[in-house]
């Protein structure tokens, strides 16, 4: 079977450091509630909200998992705490 990547976008996720964390509802913008205390905005590169597939899955209500692509410290954006 060939997938038309037009109609279904296939996307990458970027291999690197991510500070995870298991969320019971889909909200991304609730990732600034328990992400800051750990990294500043400034170190984020992206922000990911995917299911997370652990133990029995449940298609009614699944677990999800947010990820904050952390930038290396090499980028000049970067700002070490």
């Amino acid at each position: 079977m060939i997938i038309d990547t037009v109609d279904y976008p296939i996307l990458h996720i970027p291999a690197g450091q991510y500070l995870c964390k298991k969320v019971d509802q889909s909200s991304i913008g609730r990732v600034w509630d328990w992400c800051l205390p750990y990294v500043s905005e400034k170190e984020i590169e992206l922000i990911i909200e995917t299911e997370l597939f652990v133990g029995n899955y449940s298609f009614s209500k699944p677990a999800l998992e947010q990820r904050c692509f952390l930038k290396k410290p090499t980028d000049p954006h970067f700002e070490n705490q």
